[in-house]
């Protein structure tokens, strides 16, 4: 005979109990244990914890069906490079500076009208004494003078004389006074950037280099500085007008090259 299993109860006897009967240590019977009865109100966090949850579910939910597809964007084809072509490689010209120069005529001095001379052989007639009488008779009564009372003149002048006189009467009168242009020009000057007005005059194409500067006074520092600026001035002059005369030979640019190279040579300030 096979030997009966000894049980796993280390020796513990254990018995169920009925359900009428009442242990000190486990209790009733589980059939008669009193359950407590649940409550049924939810704190107020759990209800909001529950609320957002639901309303992120949702927004999920409609933006995963309500996604908007992108919009097709055309891609342009590679741009064909432009061909440019290089410009032919020219002689750069020559900068010639252009000066505005101001000129014109000084005016004449008013001088009073005089009455026309007479000729001398009208006023002696048949004599060749000279005397008040034919002074008034040549120049008028212009000359006569306030003092009546003076004995008049009476002499006698020698034929040589009055031939010479005659001759001398005769000869047309050369006129001293040089006609010239006032030339009115803008220089900067050396050591700045103010500008001078300066005035010179101009005979027969010629520039009085005296008279450089003449509309400032002279013992004043413009009058001086003036003319010391006037020395580039001639020279940059020169320089442009010789560059015109190379490209065009006309007599206009040919005298205006002459003037200032000129100036620039005699010029002293």
């Amino acid at each position: 005979m096979q030997a009966k299993p000894k049980p796993e109860d280390d020796g513990l006897v254990m018995q169920r109990l009925k359900p009428d009967h009442f242990d000190v240590v486990l209790g009733s019977h589980p059939a008669k244990r009193k359950v407590a009865p649940a409550t049924g109100n939810w704190p107020l966090s759990s209800i909001l914890i529950c609320l957002a949850l639901l309303v992120a579910i949702i927004f999920l939910i409609f933006q995963m069906f309500h996604t908007s597809r992108p919009a097709a964007v055309v891609v342009a084809g590679p741009l064909k490079p432009e061909i440019v072509a290089e410009p032919a490689q020219t002689m750069p010209t020559p900068q010639v500076r252009t000066v505005e120069q101001v000129v014109y005529v000084a005016p004449k001095e008013q001088t009073q009208e005089t009455p026309p001379a007479r000729s001398l052989n009208n006023c002696l007639k048949d004599g060749n004494v000279i005397d008040r009488d034919v002074i008034n008779c040549r120049f008028g009564e212009t000359q006569q003078t306030t003092d009546y009372n003076a004995p008049r003149a009476r002499g006698m002048v020698s034929e040589q004389y009055l031939a010479q006189y005659k001759a001398g009467a005769t000869k047309p009168k050369s006129d001293s006074g040089r006609r010239y242009e006032v030339a009115g020009v803008f220089i900067r000057e050396i050591d700045g950037r103010n500008r001078y007005e300066a005035r010179y005059r101009i005979y027969n194409n010629h520039i009085e280099t005296s008279s450089v500067c003449m509309n400032f006074m002279t013992d004043s520092a413009e009058y001086r500085e003036c003319r010391r600026a006037a020395v580039p001035y001639f020279k940059d002059m020169c320089s442009d007008w010789t560059k015109r005369v190379a490209k065009d030979k006309n007599e206009k640019n040919k005298l205006a090259q002459e003037q200032y190279c000129e100036a620039t040579r005699a010029y002293q300030p």
